[in-house]
């Protein structure tokens, strides 16, 4: 039963791929040139956005090395983590807006880029700071005593110990940025566009499925090597009170810890300072399907997780979600699209079921599988001790994983709440908020756009602590 269950949630992940390759029975090559122009540009702009972010984060990391604190280094990871925590819609609002109100050009491969940067600098530097606490303070602090300076410290203590960790969220972070949809359809242009972009165009423009599938192959032949290369995201480590910041505590660098939300808070508030609200006629059935999509996808979410807790230990099952990447959105979505059965109800079950295909890996390896890897010793002893599957996920598994899985659920309740790049291929017209804000954007309405951007947050606000509220009614 478990060996079954578990395949069919690996086949479920592999979905997108087998309906292209079962539907599509022809493969028609692209232009050479138009081929070649997406490649390189999706591996450039990866590369480039892999690279700052890693640059980045590692910068930023030393500037929260300097609390010893738990919760002033949480607090600080929490400003870290805010543009992941938000739909990429509001950082590309916000990057709009001060583009408009300093006079720059906000289109191209490097604006990509730098909202790429603003995105997963963060999440970079959270990672690092708990792998260096954990690998790398000790023998910091033994080098510091010996005499050595921080520039040495750095650069032959702590990088040689972290440099596996570096490379895997280079690679991490590659592959979220390969597959990148909504900022590369807003931002990039036309001489820029990337493997994402090009496999929209293809069927949207040219109406060539076959095409497509070429396309969609070549990204999911780079999807495989990068996992390959990739054997696991950093897990996350408790921290603890240290006596001090030590040798690796840059005080003089905390105030970029705080850099990127204001960031966003200052480009909303630009924005929201140049124009006023005027309620579109379709506000309010846009309102109730956003808050729709968010509540089915956490919901879906967590269905699936309910799936995990029981086959803990998760075998091949953990294997497989710690080095998948998901197949980009565009795939996903157009896959979907061949399967029968297109009315609205069916449209909106599809746009679930591929938002969840797209957020789930990445929330199991970012919150879930340290979780989950904590919890193997006790799992194998209770089944030495005869207990039931069923038993151990009720009784071990669920309710020490309980609070990481419900923000697992409520985060993809919030990013499919503000989605717009999946739901402009499944949903017509302007059906959502962010479909709405997005024909903003496209009509330089700027300072509307934030402003609708208010309700919007509201509505991931309330997705969000509807699951991670409900953990005290089903705790235990």
């Amino acid at each position: 039963m478990r060996l079954s269950l578990g395949a069919g949630f690996v086949a479920l992940m592999l979905a997108p791929y087998a309906i292209w390759f079962s539907v599509i029975n022809e493969w028609s090559p692209i232009e050479p040139a138009y081929l070649n122009s997406a490649i390189g540009n999706s591996l450039l702009q990866a590369g480039l956005s892999a690279g700052f972010s890693v640059l980045v984060g590692l910068v930023l990391t030393f500037s929260i090395l300097s609390e010893s604190g738990v919760k002033r280094i949480h607090f600080f990871e929490a400003a870290l983590l805010l543009p992941n925590l938000l739909p990429p819609l509001v950082i590309i609002l916000s990057f709009l807006s001060w583009s408009k109100w300093i006079g720059f050009y906000p289109y191209g491969m490097w604006s990509v880029v730098l909202v790429h940067v603003l995105l997963n600098a963060g999440l970079v530097a959270v990672s690092l700071n708990r792998v260096i606490r954990t690998k790398a303070l000790r023998l910091a602090e033994v080098a510091w005593v010996l005499g050595s300076n921080r520039r040495t410290i750095v650069w032959r203590v702590v990088l040689p110990v972290v440099k596996r960790e570096l490379w895997i969220l280079f690679v991490f972070v590659f592959g979220l940025c390969l597959t990148s949809f909504s900022l590369p359809l807003l931002l990039a242009e036309t001489r820029s566009v990337s493997l994402e972009v090009a496999i929209f165009d293809t069927i949207r423009m040219r109406g060539n499925w076959s095409q497509a599938l070429f396309l969609a192959a070549v990204q999911a032949l780079l999807l495989l090597f990068l996992a390959l290369k990739m054997p696991r995201l950093v897990t996350s480590q408790n921290i603890k009170d240290s006596g001090g910041s030590g040798p690796l505590g840059f005080s003089q660098l905390k105030i970029l810890v705080f850099l990127p939300a204001l960031f966003l808070v200052g480009g909303w508030m630009a924005g929201l300072s140049g124009g006023k609200l005027v309620v579109p006629k379709d506000f309010l059935p846009s309102a109730l399907m956003s808050l729709s999509i968010g509540l089915g996808v956490g919901g879906l979410h967590l269905l699936l997780f309910l799936i995990l807790v029981y086959l803990v230990p998760l075998g091949f099952v953990g294997r497989f979600l710690n080095g998948y990447l998901a197949p980009s959105p565009a795939l996903i979505g157009f896959g979907f699209l061949l399967l029968p059965l297109s009315s609205e109800p069916w449209a909106f079950l599809k746009l679930i079921l591929a938002l969840t295909l797209i957020s789930l890996p990445l929330l199991y390896r970012w919150l879930l599988h340290g979780a989950f890897e904590n919890l193997a010793n006790q799992v194998e002893v209770a089944r030495v001790l005869g207990a039931s599957s069923r038993q151990i996920g009720n009784e071990i598994v669920w309710p020490q994983v309980l609070n990481p899985l419900l923000k697992c659920c409520g985060l993809a309740a919030i990013w499919a709440s503000g989605d717009f790049a999946l739901s402009s291929i499944f949903l017509r017209g302007p059906s959502t908020l962010p479909l709405l804000i997005q024909d903003l954007i496209q009509s330089y309405q700027i300072e509307m756009a934030m402003w609708l951007m208010i309700p919007l947050m509201v509505i991931g606000i309330l997705c969000y602590f509807f699951f991670v509220g409900a953990g005290r009614y089903v705790r235990g």
